[in-house]
């Protein structure tokens, strides 16, 4: 009779085990966090009691917090490689979303189909936080704006899907100019609004400044004593040498371009001089095809061609701080196949050494 009571606590521990595998490896992020965390605080159990009871002398001798500390260290190291990442915000291009000195957890177990490198289910969606590889392989961190298919267009810093405005997350920041009338007042109306700080403003003029905002901040500061006009303020200067895409009048900017349709596997494109200048960086940088123009005709590996079919699905990314970002308008769009993960969780974030504790387990 006593080794039933033993027989159902083992039957516990091995159903308990078994259905927290199921949920780890079929459900969303969440629920596997969850189930890994009750995972290890199980078989930590297991390994600490059944130390008392082991007849091993070498196994008794050894204490049982060590053993636990290591099962959880082999464990931690195996969710890492497989189910999330760590990665550490180095720089303002995800203000004020993320910043620098954030520690985020990243949720890399995304189930991609064998014969391609796209995601399955459109687990990418727009407006996602992702962490890819760039060409250089340098792990970045920005916001997805478009899906493989979609055709982005840039007006006056607003981006357009499909000929539609796209709603932005409302943390996403654009440089902005303040004209005032009365330079006193309007420092004695931010003084009263916790929103932005007088440092980071940059003073032009004596009655112009400058400042990164959401667009909230500025509809808001609109209305501060003191303030004659706040607007977008849009890069005045040619910067066509830096985009990465480029278009035949030469009149692109980061504030003004496309329209561009973002590659997806199996799209067609017709060789012309106008896709040419939007394309040829993509094709050569990551789908590793050289197209080389001659005049008006177009080859590859000394073949004479017409069109070009990609490889692979992309998707274009931005940071939600416009001007402070390098992304998809000066790298180009990524392949699905490139993305590391989605950001999900802010672990903790140091500010000057220090611990900021308002950004510690921030769900993004």
């Amino acid at each position: 009779m006593s080794s039933q009571p033993l027989r159902l606590r083992c039957f516990f521990v091995v159903f308990s085990i078994l259905l927290l595998l199921g949920v780890f490896f079929y459900f969303g992020f969440w629920l596997k966090f969850l189930s890994a965390a009750l995972l290890s605080i199980i078989i930590s159990g297991v390994i600490f009691f059944s130390q008392f009871k082991s007849k091993i002398p070498a196994v008794k001798k050894t204490p049982a917090l060590l053993i636990i500390l290591v099962f959880n260290i082999l464990f931690i190291v195996c969710l890492r490689s497989s189910v999330f990442s760590v990665y550490h915000i180095p720089t303002n291009s995800m203000e004020n979303a993320l910043v620098p000195g954030d520690v985020v957890l990243v949720d890399t177990h995304i189930s991609r189909d064998t014969n391609s490198s796209s995601f399955e289910n459109q687990v990418l969606s727009r407006n996602d936080i992702i962490v890819f590889h760039s060409a250089s392989n340098i792990p970045l961190v920005k916001r997805c704006v478009g899906l493989a298919g979609d055709v982005i267009t840039i007006k006056k810093s607003e981006v357009y899907i499909n000929n539609r405005l796209f709603d932005e997350s409302n943390q996403v920041m654009h440089k902005y100019l303040i004209k005032l009338s009365n330079p006193i007042e309007f420092k004695k109306s931010l003084a009263l609004d916790n929103a932005v700080n007088y440092e980071d403003l940059k003073r032009i003029s004596q009655y112009d400044f400058e400042a990164n905002l959401t667009k909230e901040a500025a509809e808001n500061i609109a209305y501060f004593n003191g303030v004659v006009k706040v607007s977008v303020l849009l890069d005045a200067v040619n910067t066509e040498d830096s985009l990465f895409f480029k278009d035949i009048h030469s009149s692109w900017s980061p504030d003004h371009m496309g329209p561009i349709k973002i590659p997806e596997k199996g799209m067609t494109i017709q060789l012309n001089q106008a896709n040419y200048l939007i394309y040829h960086k993509l094709i050569e940088t990551y789908e590793k095809a050289i197209v080389i123009k001659r005049g008006d005709k177009f080859f590859t590996n000394a073949k004479e061609i017409n069109s070009y079919t990609f490889k692979k699905d992309y998707c274009f990314l931005l940071g939600d701080n416009r001007s402070s970002s390098r992304d998809s308008r000066f790298i180009g769009c990524i392949p699905e196949g490139q993305i590391i993960g989605k950001v999900k969780l802010v672990l903790y974030s140091t500010k000057e050494d220090y611990f900021d504790w308002s950004r510690y387990l921030k769900i993004i």
